[in-house]
Formats: C-alpha cells, structure tokens, sequence
C-alpha cells in the first residue's frame, strides 16, 4: 500500500469515528455519566497505593509547550492566572482516552453532575465544541495534589490573629511567610465524568483561591494580592515543576471499575 493510500485510508477512518450519517462531530458517549458511577471519585482514598494520571490540553504541540530543559512554559498551560484556580483537566484511563481531548464541553454541559442519572446526548446536542489542533500535558496525581508550599501574605489583623492562634508564623515587614496547599477534586459534569479540577487553599485559614480574585492581567505576577501570590506559587512550584510532556507508563495505575462503579 502506498504512503498516499494509507494517508487516505486513516482520514476515512478519523472521519467515520468523528461524523454521524448527517455529518455532525459525534460526542464520544463513553464518556459520559451513568447511573452506575459514583457521584465522586475520593481520590485521597488510593493516594498512598496507587498513581493516577491527569491530563490537560493545550494548544500548543509539545516541542513548543515544553523548553529545551523540559520545562513546561507558563502559556501552554493557561492563559492567564486567573486560569491557575480549579484548573480543569481530565482523569486518563478507565473510559477517558488521549483521542477524546479535542472534545470541549460548553454552556449546560460544564454543570456539574449531581444526580445518579444516565446522561443522553441528545439533550446536549449544541453543548460541546471539538478541537482537532489540541496536545496532552500529563500530570500524576500524586505529585500535584495534597502539596503544600510557602508563599508570602500581606500582613493585615485577621491573617494575624489566624496564623498566631493555629501555628507559629515567621513575618518579614508588612508580610507573614504562609502556606498554600493544592488539592485534586473529581468534579464530574454533564458531558465528562471524568473531569478533575486543581484547587488551591491557603493551608492554615483554609480560604480558596477563587477565580473571580485574581487580580492583574497576563498572570498579574506583581500584584501583592494574596490569592494572586498563591495561584502564583501553585502554578511554578506544583504545576509547571509536574508536568510531563510524555505519557508516564512506567508509573501509572490502572482504573478499575471497582473505584468508578458502584
């Protein structure tokens, strides 16, 4: 068979995967919620005994996301700082797989999956987008979540009397040397039950880091704002420092149903 036979022959099968009879990009329904599943993975359950792996696309293809060192560049990974907060990737393995990234949930379909109810397609029919231009950035769950780390927080009455009461706290002028400490949630929505999203916390007052608090544009890398500090220290010294720009096989653990289905 020759290089052009195969070429044709492959996009015929992309196609037939990809299209129904009308020529509309089919959603993968292996992906989506059923009565069966639990309403969420615990995933500090397996920690110790087991490595799962994350992962997040990008749009950029891994000799671009990744430098010459192999170190992850901020703006393959997000956009913006305000992206760092309950970052969404994807649980790899079980039913998800790397051809189902392109697959972008929007609108009703990003709500979370609350009830132990089978979803149908077709109520979401306009709900999702497909991206063929997408690349996979991998993470092993247990490298970013239940991680702490320090980060510096503007002094003000209410962090101080908190840090004093709980531990012993180091200041340096007008700011408290603090403690951030990420964390891994299985938060399945509408059209992906595997969706995972990264939170950040402050370690001691336990105030998340939220989206919406984020100040300053392009990663906003100078304001002092606290969440901006920590949203900051989560993504150089937990995310950039964890990612993989290949799949990690020699780690990574299986899913078996036992830890999906009821």
């Amino acid at each position: 068979m020759t290089i052009l036979k195969l070429k044709i022959l492959l996009k015929r099968l992309i196609n037939f995967h990809l299209f129904d009879k009308l020529g509309e990009i089919k959603y993968p329904k292996r992906i989506l919620p059923r009565k069966k599943y639990k309403l969420r993975i615990d995933f500090d359950k397996y920690i110790h005994t087991k490595k799962f792996v994350l992962i997040r696309r990008s749009n950029r293809s891994p000799s671009d996301a990744f430098d010459e060192g192999g170190m992850l560049r901020f703006d393959a990974l997000i956009n913006d700082l305000k992206d760092v907060p309950n970052l969404s990737m994807n649980l790899y393995g079980a039913k998800y797989r790397l051809q189902y990234l392109g697959y972008v949930p929007k609108g009703k379909a990003t709500k979370p999956w609350e009830k132990k109810s089978s979803i149908k397609k077709k109520d979401f029919k306009d709900s999702f987008e497909y991206n063929c231009d997408v690349y996979p950035i991998y993470f092993v769950l247990n490298d970013i979540t239940n991680n702490k780390f320090p980060y510096q927080r503007i002094k003000d009455k209410f962090v101080s009397d908190v840090y004093k009461l709980l531990y012993p706290t180091v200041q340096i002028g007008d700011y408290i040397e603090a403690i951030g400490i990420t964390k891994v949630a299985h938060v399945p929505i509408m059209l992906n039950y595997w969706h995972v999203e990264f939170i950040i916390k402050d370690f001691k007052d336990d105030k998340g880091v939220k989206r919406s608090k984020i100040r300053g544009d392009n990663g906003g890398f100078n304001s002092e704002y606290w969440q901006n500090k920590l949203a900051q220290n989560a993504l150089e010294n937990i995310l950039i420092m964890n990612a993989k720009k290949e799949f990690p096989e020699s780690v990574y653990t299986k899913i078996r149903r036992k830890i999906y289905c009821d």
